[in-house]
């Protein structure tokens, strides 16, 4: 269709023919400005009757209104995020990035990471949300998304209040997953513990790092912590990945690594005895962390499917009706609704005040004499 092409044109060319997804956007041109409306995923009437509803409203001024149709080509990775400019030849996201860069003699760990998020970019089902997405390549650095609270291991050790058992729990789930996609696209991540698993802004989690890992069997350039490693191996595998969760599940919970404050040899050692760290003081997980240490696990979809049970009976208490959720979880929520409603109190005071300056600017200029 040409660009220009009327509503009323637009109506008449799809009302004898098959419906066929295509993103329409709305340009509405007015004496001083161009308004953008956001993609509009809507059947053909409802966005012929946003037109009719909004040119006799705020948009009463346009003097043009036009539907364009066209092709957008968005990577699955950033498809979902925020649009903050559009125009007749393309549409402009927004990206929350970081770049990074490597060391002049770690061309092979760079290769590699991006041999990995290309590989993970390349499935039809779009990003995996607990991977960290990857944008591509910028001058020799890997622009990746920002992670708003880093690392799990740096949020434990920096926070005042230390996260509520279902956010832990949704962390494992969600660590587990990632894993376990890694092994289906033939990875292995080499290096798992909290300070490769990254949080979201809403205290999601997603793995990354995959300078040190392994595809389809080839040597790895990275290796696991002493405290993640499983014992009398130098290869790794489906086991000492689940090793490694299970190591990652107990810092989760526990807020320390296994056998923190003890040196190296003595920690390898205590695991070749077959000696782990009391599970007791832990709220969740210990029968499946106890199994990741002990190799009781295959694969780590069999280990997941037990994470998400352990997940769906710790919050069914919370769901009952003859439970209560616990008292700071209470007090957080109040917290964050009132401070929520202030934001929204002060933004909408904000506007106000905008508006009523531009009306006062309007009313002198209006003023003056010609």
């Amino acid at each position: 269709m040409d660009a220009g092409t009327s509503a009323g044109d637009l109506h008449d060319k799809h009302a004898s023919s098959k419906q066929i997804p295509v993103y329409y956007h709305l340009i509405v041109l007015s004496r001083k400005e161009t308004f953008i409306v956001e993609p509009l995923d809507a059947p053909l009437a409802e966005l012929l009757s946003f037109v009719t509803r909004h040119e006799h409203g705020r948009m009463k001024h346009a003097r043009m209104s036009q539907f364009y149709e066209s092709t957008l080509h968005i990577p699955d990775s950033i498809r979902d995020n925020e649009t903050v400019g559009a125009g007749l030849s393309s549409w402009v996201h927004r990206l929350d990035a970081v770049a990074k860069c490597y060391t002049s003699d770690d061309g092979k760990a760079k290769d590699r990471e991006i041999a990995v998020y290309e590989r993970l970019g390349s499935c039809k089902a779009g990003w995996r949300k607990t991977i960290l997405q990857y944008y591509g390549v910028l001058n020799g650095c890997v622009v990746l998304q920002f992670a708003h609270h880093g690392p799990i291991r740096q949020y434990l050790r920096s926070s005042q209040h230390d996260p509520p058992l279902f956010i832990k729990l949704r962390w494992a789930e969600q660590a587990t997953d990632a894993i376990s996609f890694l092994h289906s696209k033939g990875v292995l991540h080499c290096d798992i513990s909290c300070n490769n698993i990254f949080l979201d802004s809403n205290l999601n989690a997603m793995v990354g790092d995959f300078a040190g890992s392994s595809i389809d069997k080839e040597q790895c350039l990275g290796w696991y912590e002493t405290s993640h490693s499983y014992p009398n191996t130098e290869d790794p595998s489906e086991k000492s990945e689940i090793f490694a969760l299970g190591s990652t599940f107990y810092e989760i919970l526990a807020g320390k690594k296994p056998f923190e404050g003890r040196d190296d040899v003595e920690i390898e050692q205590a695991f070749k005895r077959g000696h782990f760290p009391s599970l007791e003081p832990l709220l969740a997980l210990k029968t499946t962390i106890l199994n990741c240490w002990t190799g009781k696990y295959q694969t780590t979809d069999e280990l997941l499917q037990d994470v998400k049970q352990e997940v769906r009976a710790q919050s069914e208490p919370l769901l009952s009706n003859e439970h209560h959720p616990p008292h700071h979880l209470v007090d957080q929520i109040i917290k964050t609704t009132v401070k929520t409603l202030a934001c929204a109190q002060e933004w909408r005071d904000g506007i106000q005040t905008r508006v009523g300056g531009q009306e006062d600017n309007r009313r002198a200029v209006s003023s003056i004499p010609e």
